[in-house]
C-alpha cells in the first residue's frame, strides 16, 4: 500500500505542475485542485492504514507504575 500510495502521490504532484498556467496557456483550475486534493489525501490515507492497532490496551498502559 504503501509504494502506491507514493506513485499516487508523485502522479497527483506531476497532475498538479502540468495543471499550472504557463505562457499563453490558462491552465485549469479544475485539474489543479484535484491534484492537489490527491496529493493532501494520499499521505494520510496511507499513514491511516499504517498506524492502525488492535483493540486493546495500548503498549504505554502496562499496568505497572515507574
Amino acid at each position: 500500500m504503501t509504494i502506491l500510495s507514493f506513485a499516487g502521490m508523485a502522479a497527483s504532484i506531476i497532475g498538479v505542475i502540468t495543471f499550472l498556467p504557463a505562457g499563453s496557456d490558462q491552465g485549469s483550475f479544475t485539474g489543479f485542485f484535484l491534484c492537489f486534493l490527491a496529493a493532501s489525501w494520499l499521505p494520510s490515507s496511507s499513514r491511516a492504514s499504517a498506524t492502525a492497532r488492535p483493540s486493546g490496551r495500548s503498549p504505554s498502559s502496562s499496568g505497572r507504575s515507574t
